[in-house]
């Protein structure tokens, strides 16, 4: 009886799958990549635009998915490497320097600064705006000593700011809301865990956060039951505009 043959499918799997990989990147991508991956290390060495520089950089390589590319391949593990944030820090981060510039971040400090992003969010329902100008003309509802005022941007807490968006999406706040915003609040209201569901709709785009794990069935179910296109005929018919279809 003959020798048996050694198979060496498993030993060349490796080099093709590599060139395959290799065939299939875009040149102009990888360079793109190396180039903001070398930013992102320069902008350490830079003290006054550093931050500015670093997360910008990481901004487009989130947005374009070119973590791809990279070792590890999703921005959950990239973030950590690369950037020594977990992915969710870093997209905050991202979000102060591409709204706030260097001397903003400097003066400010990038707690209050994400923290203030997230107030003007929830007062624009997500409505995209840039903050670069006149922050110094903002003032901040609080409450203090059982008295509102209506305080600076230097003068605020970061713990004020945070309360003051909670406001903002609560339901006292509710006339505020989009009529489809409202329509999906309500029919998650009645359901203890979905009772804090945040809901945002901005360019005809819906997001909720805070959906508990435990709850996610009776969520989605919640969801499909609501009409939002009433909801979004109402309002067009109060804005004297046609629905979208």
């Amino acid at each position: 009886m003959g020798t048996p043959r050694k198979t060496t499918t498993s030993r060349r799997a490796p080099s093709t799958k590599s060139k395959l990989v290799a065939a299939t990147v875009d040149p102009k991508m990888q360079q793109r990549y190396d180039a903001l991956l070398a930013e992102i290390h320069t902008a350490d060495r830079d003290e006054m635009r550093g931050f500015d520089r670093k997360y910008e950089a990481a901004g487009e390589i989130i947005d374009a998915k070119l973590f791809l590319l990279s070792l590890w391949g999703t921005v959950e593990t990239w973030a950590p490497e690369v950037l020594k944030v977990n992915a969710r820090t870093a997209q905050r981060y991202v979000r102060v320097a591409r709204h706030c510039s260097p001397d903003d971040e400097q003066r400010y400090g990038t707690a209050k600064l994400d923290a203030l992003l997230q107030y003007l969010d929830a007062t624009t329902h997500g409505t995209k705006r840039s903050v670069k100008v006149a922050l110094d003309k903002l003032r901040i509802p609080v409450t203090r000593g059982g008295k509102e005022l209506r305080v600076s941007l230097d003068d605020v807490t970061v713990k004020e700011l945070i309360a003051a968006s909670k406001s903002e999406t609560s339901g006292s706040k509710s006339s505020r809301r989009t009529p489809v915003e409202a329509t999906y609040a309500d029919a998650l209201r009645g359901d203890k865990e979905l009772a804090s569901v945040t809901v945002r709709v901005t360019d005809g785009k819906a997001s909720f956060g805070g959906v508990p794990l435990t709850a996610m069935d009776r969520f989605v179910k919640a969801v499909r039951a609501v009409d939002w296109r009433k909801a979004a005929g109402r309002k067009a018919a109060e804005d004297g505009k046609e629905p979208h279809k």
